[in-house]
C-alpha cells in the first residue's frame, strides 16, 4: 500500500470514528434514560473539557514536552471513554467526559 493510500484510509477512520461519536454518545445516553437536559450536559461538559485541554496545552505543552502532552491526553481521552462505557450515574459521566474530552458534535 503507498503512503498516500495509507494516509487516506486512516483519515477516513479518523473522520468516521469522529463524527460516530456524537451519534453513538447521545443513543448510549438515551439508552442509559437521561433525559435531554442531562445529555446536553455531559456533551458540553466534554466541548468543555476540551478547551481547557487545548487551553493548557498551549499554555503548557512545550513544558512539560509534546511526546509526554500527546501521550497524556491520549491517556486522558481513553480513560474517559472507558469511564463513559462503564458509569451511569449523570454527574460521574459528565466529570469523565470533560476529563476525557469527549467531543459529542461528531466533528474536529
Amino acid at each position: 500500500m503507498s503512503d498516500r493510500r495509507l494516509l487516506l484510509a486512516t483519515a477516513f477512520v479518523r473522520a468516521l470514528g469522529v463524527g460516530m461519536i456524537g451519534v453513538l454518545l447521545g443513543l448510549h445516553l438515551a439508552a442509559l434514560r437521561l433525559g435531554p437536559a442531562t445529555i446536553g450536559a455531559v456533551v458540553a461538559a466534554g466541548l468543555a473539557g476540551g478547551a481547557v485541554a487545548s487551553l493548557l496545552v498551549t499554555l503548557g505543552g512545550d513544558r512539560l514536552g509534546r511526546r509526554r502532552t500527546l501521550l497524556l491526553l491520549a491517556f486522558a481521552s481513553a480513560g474517559g471513554g472507558v469511564a463513559l462505557a462503564f458509569f451511569h450515574d449523570a454527574v460521574t459521566l459528565a466529570g469523565a467526559a470533560f476529563l476525557g474530552m469527549v467531543n459529542g458534535m461528531g466533528r474536529d
